[in-house]
């Protein structure tokens, strides 16, 4: 996950920013900006950072359930075969 989200954040300003293909507009935007990394505003540090965490975090919130209802379900292999 660390890995996802360190390449995701070098991949925006090492490449995107520079080249221009996030038309940031200031207007738009909260007005902290971290100039050190081509002036990228924190809404977009925020959302590269939080992305992958809330993908991970949903996931598991849905996979957890699941698991527990299939574990409690009587059709296991030990029921069948007694």
């Amino acid at each position: 996950m660390l890995v996802l989200v360190v390449l995701a954040a070098i991949w925006e300003v090492t490449l995107a920013l520079p080249n221009g293909w996030w038309a940031y507009r200031p207007e738009h935007m909260a007005g902290w900006i971290a100039t050190p990394w081509a002036s990228l505003p924190v809404e977009a540090i925020a959302v590269w950072v939080l992305w992958p965490w809330t993908t991970v975090v949903t996931y598991e919130a849905l996979r957890v359930p699941r698991a527990r209802l299939a574990s409690a379900t009587p059709w296991t292999a030990a029921a069948v075969a007694a």
